[in-house]
Parts: C-alpha cells; sequence; structure tokens
C-alpha cells in the first residue's frame, strides 16, 4: 500500500506475512507486534511516513525494517534497535 495515502496506525493482522511496503504515507503509528514470526525473513518498508511510534514486540522475523525520513525521537528509536538487537537482526 505504499504511496496510496493512508494515515493513523498501520495494524496489520497476519502472521503470514513476509513483506509490508507502506512507504510514502501519513502513517502515526506501527504496530508490527506478532506478526513476523521466527524465520519468516520479513522486509518492511516504512520510509517518508510521520511515524511517532513503531511496535515490533515478538517478531524475530524482520529481516529488514526501514524507518527513514519519520518522526521518531531517540527512545523510539532506541527503543527499536534495541528489540532487533534482542533477536539477533544483522
Amino acid at each position: 500500500i505504499h504511496n496510496t495515502n493512508q494515515s493513523g496506525e498501520l495494524h496489520p493482522c497476519s502472521t503470514k506475512l513476509r513483506t509490508v511496503y507502506a512507504n510514502d504515507n501519513k502513517f502515526k503509528s506501527a504496530n508490527l507486534s506478532g506478526c513476523f514470526l521466527a524465520g519468516r525473513s520479513a522486509t518492511i518498508r516504512l520510509q517518508n511516513n510521520e511515524l511517532t511510534s513503531v511496535d515490533i514486540t515478538n517478531d524475530p522475523g524482520i529481516y529488514s525494517l526501514n524507518l527513514y525520513n519519520n518522526s521518531l525521537n531517540q527512545t523510539a528509536v532506541d527503543n527499536v534497535l534495541q528489540a532487533l538487537e534482542s533477536y539477533g537482526t544483522g
């Protein structure tokens, strides 16, 4: 759904996702918790939104996460990096 003028919260519910391309929208938050199970090798592109929060709790299957050009503060960035590190994401 990239570049489709979406806004609000992005909250996909499927645990079968491998890719999420929702870049170039106006999302304020993204709740991806539990969507990407271990071994999924998921690619997520959320760049160029207005994100202030991103929840990637219980998502060890994330391989690539692009959050470039959003409104995340230092705490939000630190939380994302800590979660990715805990999953062993390279």
